[in-house]
């Protein structure tokens, strides 16, 4: 009973770090690169301190500009999230060994 639940937790540990990963690959990578060469006046720190807080939008310019950088990012990790739960719910239907065990 103790190594399967200590599994459990190693598994559900290890899934939080690597869908983390995935993500923030995803949020950094995909479309924050791309989005950010637009605009001359974005840069990655202003990004980083406007999602932190430390940072506020004062000028209506700097926050239209930064809405069209952020959600195109996160309407793509919105779009990985579905992905896997596609992928995941698809392995659970075609599972072979789907009679409950008592």
């Amino acid at each position: 009973m103790g190594t399967a639940s200590a599994m459990i937790t190693l598994g559900r540990t290890l899934g939080q770090t690597r869908a983390a990963g995935i993500f923030g690959l995803a949020f950094n990578n995909v479309s924050l690169n791309s989005d950010i060469k637009k605009y001359n006046l974005i840069n990655r720190n202003f990004i980083n301190q406007s999602i932190s807080g430390t940072h506020q939008l004062d000028v209506i310019v700097h926050r239209d500009a930064f809405n069209e950088v952020i959600l195109p990012s996160m309407h793509t990790v919105f779009g990985v999230v579905l992905l896997l739960f596609a992928i995941v719910l698809l392995i659970n239907v075609l599972d072979k060994n789907k009679s409950v065990v008592k």
